[in-house]
């Protein structure tokens, strides 16, 4: 009974064992699915919404980092996943949602549209910090994407540090020598 799991991983968060949380989890899927029970992944979210809701943060976190991929065709996981962090983030369950972010981050760092999506989350639900360092991410794992590159700078520029601003617009010109977007940018600056 995946409850029972749950449980315990809210009695080692609540003791402060929070590296045993996602070991328990990982032996609770394992030993389910060797006792042929379906794992639910929508079931174990609404559990880890609930453990989030709860103060579980860690017990959330983990459940998410371990059932988000269960049953998901490949080609299905960018709008799952996309679909399922705001489904979280309606229901006022932010760290759930980034945990999913974080996942789809990790498994498709290609995929621009995903690193959009989590900037805005954590523009709108998180700080400054969290939302420029998605960008300086984003703009590692997709360097081609001259609009997270201006996401970045318009972000340094908005909090008055104009050099590290210019700096982001100098790295985008060595990815973008010719990009219109990226020298309009730097003049706006």
């Amino acid at each position: 009974e995946r409850q029972i799991c749950i449980a315990a991983c809210k009695l080692e968060e609540s003791a402060r064992n929070d590296d045993q949380i996602g070991l328990l989890i990982n032996a609770a899927i394992a030993v389910l699915t060797s006792n042929m029970v379906e794992i639910n992944r929508d079931e174990w979210i609404k559990d880890a919404e609930e453990a989030e809701r709860s103060g579980y943060i860690i017990t959330a976190e983990e459940i998410i980092f371990d059932v988000v991929s269960i049953g998901i065709d490949d080609r299905d996981r960018k709008r799952t996943w996309i679909a399922d962090a705001k489904l979280c983030e309606d229901h006022g369950c932010f760290e759930c949602a980034r945990a999913i972010y974080s996942v789809a981050m990790n498994y498709l760092p290609n995929k621009k549209g995903i690193w959009k999506r989590a900037a805005a989350f954590e523009k709108e639900h998180g700080t400054r910090e969290s939302y420029e360092e998605v960008l300086e991410l984003a703009t590692d794992n997709c360097p081609w994407a001259e609009v997270l590159w201006c996401m970045a700078a318009k972000s340094k520029e908005q909090a008055g540090d104009v050099e590290s601003a210019r700096l982001v617009l100098i790295n985008a010109f060595v990815v973008h020598p010719n990009s219109e977007e990226i020298i309009l940018a730097a003049v706006k600056l």
